[in-house]
C-alpha cells in the first residue's frame, strides 16, 4: 500500500478511490518496498548534452517507483539553480521507503528521468544531460473552430498523472497544467514518453494523445457528457449517499495516467446528477453512506455520449448478507474487518478496450486473484459489474442494490503487516481468498428480499515466514 499520504490520495483516486487502492496496489508494494536505515542523499549536475554546459534554471521532481508504474509527485517539486541539486528522499513509512527515481524539467529542453535510485544507499550521484527540444505546443478549438481562451489544460505520461475535477481546480499542485491564451494556446515542455493532452473548459472537454517527439497540436472541444442517478436504498439517507464517475479511456500499463471526477450536484429526494462528465466509458460508482465504506459501494462501467445523458438507478434490489468466520489455522495475524468482499456479477457490461485480450483474463469461475495485480488485469476487470464491501470486525456483512443474476463473492483476507502503521486500516499481503457462487433471481431483485448466504468459513494458509534481512 502507499502510505505517502498526499500521493496516496493521487493513486487512489486514479484507481477508482475508496478501497480499490488496497487490493490493486499490495503485490507492487510487496516487491518494491526496501529496509532503508537512513533517508538517500541524491546530488548531481543537470548540462546540455550538446555542449556539456550547466542548464542555469531547472526543476526536480521526485517520482515513487513502485516497480511496474511509477508516478511523479509534483508537490515535492524543487525550484534549483546553477546546475547542481541536492536531494533528500525523507518519505518513509516505518522505517521502509518506496523506490524513488527524479524527474528533471528545463524550459528548451525534453524532460528526462532517472533511473531508478537505490533506497539502500545513503548517497547516490545522478546526473543528467538534458537534449535541447522544442517545447510541447498545441491550441484549443470549440466545436465551432473557434479558439477557446482560459481553457485548463492538463499534461499526461505513464510517469505523470493527470487529475482534473472540473471548476474544482484543489489538485492543481499534483498536475503539470497549463491555461491557454486568448488565442487558445498552451505550451509545456518537450516529453521523453508518449503524453495525452486534456482539455477542460465549461464549454466541452477534449484530448489528444501524440508521440514524445510530435506537437500536441489542436485539441477540439466536445460538449460534456451528463449523468443522473436515483439512490434507492432503504436504510440510507440521500443526503447520505455518494456518486462518483472515474474515467476509464485510458487504463494500461505504460499509457497516459489521468483520472477525473466530474461536479457533483444532488437533485430531488434520492437522486444525483453529475454534469461536465467526460464523452467515454468510465466506471459510476454508488455509496450508500459516505461515512461509512463497510455498507458498499457498486461499481457499474458505462459509456457517457458527448452532449449526451446517462440514467442508472441504484438500490431498488436484493440484499445479500452473510456472516464470515474463520476455520482452523494460524489466524492471529488476520483481522476480518481487513478483509475485502467483491461480489462480481458475472459477464461484461462493455467490451474490453482495444489492446486488451479479454481471453487472457477471462475468468470460469468468476473470479480471478490476478485481476488486482496489473493495470491490464484491472481495465479488464472494470468492464464488469461489481460491488465492494468489507464485513465488522465477528465477519458480518451485507450488501444492498444487488440486481438480478448470476455472482461470485470473492472474500480476500489478509494477513497485517507487523511493525509497520496502518493508515486508513489497510491490510498487508493476501491470505487467502474463498469463493461462493450464488444467483438472484428476478424475482428476488424486484420484491428487494434478502439473500442470506449463512455462515461462511474461510479456512486460512499458515502464516508466512518473515523475509530474510
Amino acid at each position: 500500500m502507499i502510505h505517502a499520504g498526499a500521493h496516496q490520495r493521487i493513486v487512489q483516486r486514479a484507481l477508482t478511490g475508496i478501497l480499490v487502492l488496497g487490493s490493486l496496489l499490495a503485490g507492487y508494494v510487496a516487491t518494491t518496498l526496501a529496509k532503508a536505515k537512513a533517508s538517500p542523499r541524491v546530488t548531481g549536475q543537470v548540462t546540455d548534452a550538446v555542449t556539456g554546459r550547466r542548464i542555469e534554471k531547472f526543476t526536480v521532481v521526485p517520482v515513487d517507483d513502485f516497480g511496474k508504474q511509477c508516478y511523479a509527485f509534483r508537490p515535492g517539486a524543487s525550484e534549483c539553480s546553477g546546475g547542481e541539486f541536492t536531494w533528500n528522499f525523507d518519505r518513509n513509512n516505518g522505517g521502509e521507503v518506496v523506490g524513488h527515481r527524479l524527474r528533471v524539467e528545463a524550459e528548451g529542453y525534453r524532460t528526462a528521468m532517472s533511473p531508478a535510485l537505490d533506497p539502500n544507499q545513503a548517497n547516490v550521484v545522478a546526473d543528467f544531460a538534458l537534449e535541447p527540444a522544442t517545447p510541447t505546443v498545441g491550441r484549443v478549438f470549440g466545436a465551432d473552430r473557434k479558439p477557446v481562451p482560459g481553457a485548463r489544460v492538463f499534461l499526461a505520461t505513464a510517469s505523470q498523472p493527470a487529475h482534473f475535477y472540473n471548476e474544482d481546480s484543489r489538485d492543481d499542485e499534483f498536475t503539470l497544467h497549463a491555461t491557454t491564451d486568448r488565442f487558445g494556446a498552451f505550451s509545456f515542455p518537450a516529453q521523453f514518453e508518449a503524453y495525452t493532452v486534456i482539455a477542460v473548459h465549461d464549454s466541452g472537454y477534449g484530448e489528444v494523445t501524440q508521440a514524445a517527439d510530435s506537437m500536441a497540436g489542436e485539441v477540439i472541444l466536445a460538449p460534456w457528457g451528463r449523468i443522473e442517478a436515483h439512490m434507492q436504498y432503504e436504510a440510507t439517507a440521500a443526503d447520505e449517499a455518494g456518486l462518483r464517475f472515474n474515467s476509464l479511456a485510458r487504463a494500461l500499463t505504460g499509457s497516459p495516467s489521468i483520472s477525473g471526477t466530474p461536479s457533483t450536484s444532488r437533485g430531488p429526494t434520492g437522486s444525483f446528477i453529475l454534469s461536465h462528465v467526460p464523452p467515454g466509458r468510465g466506471l459510476l460508482h454508488a455509496m450508500p453512506s459516505k461515512s461509512d465504506a463497510r455498507q458498499g459501494v457498486e461499481f457499474i462501467p458505462i459509456e457517457v455520449p458527448a452532449g449526451g445523458q446517462v440514467s442508472h438507478d441504484f438500490g431498488a434490489a436484493a440484499r445479500v448478507r452473510g456472516n464470515i468466520g474463520l476455520g482452523e489455522g494460524n489466524i492471529v495475524d488476520v483481522r476480518l474487518e481487513h478483509a475485502h468482499l467483491w461480489l462480481v456479477k458475472k459477464g461484461a457490461v462493455l467490451p474490453p478496450q482495444p489492446g486488451l485480450d479479454p481471453d487472457r483474463f477471462a475468468a470460469a469461475d468468476g473470479w480471478r486473484d490476478d485481476w488486482h495485480t496489473s493495470l491490464a488485469s484491472w481495465a479488464y476487470f472494470n468492464t464488469l459489474h461489481y460491488f465492494l464491501a468489507q464485513p465488522t470486525d465477528r465477519g458480518a456483512f451485507h450488501i444492498d442494490g444487488v440486481p438480478a443474476g448470476d455472482y461470485t463473492l470473492a472474500i480476500r483476507v489478509f494477513h497485517e503487516r507487523e511493525g509497520l502503521p496502518h493508515p486508513r486500516g489497510l491490510p498487508g499481503q493476501p491470505a487467502k481468498t474463498h469463493l461462493v457462487h450464488f444467483t438472484v433471481s428476478e424475482a428476488d431483485a424486484t420484491e428487494r428480499k434478502t439473500i442470506d448466504l449463512g455462515a461462511i468459513t474461510v479456512d486460512l494458509v499458515a502464516k508466512p515466514e518473515p523475509p530474510a534481512e
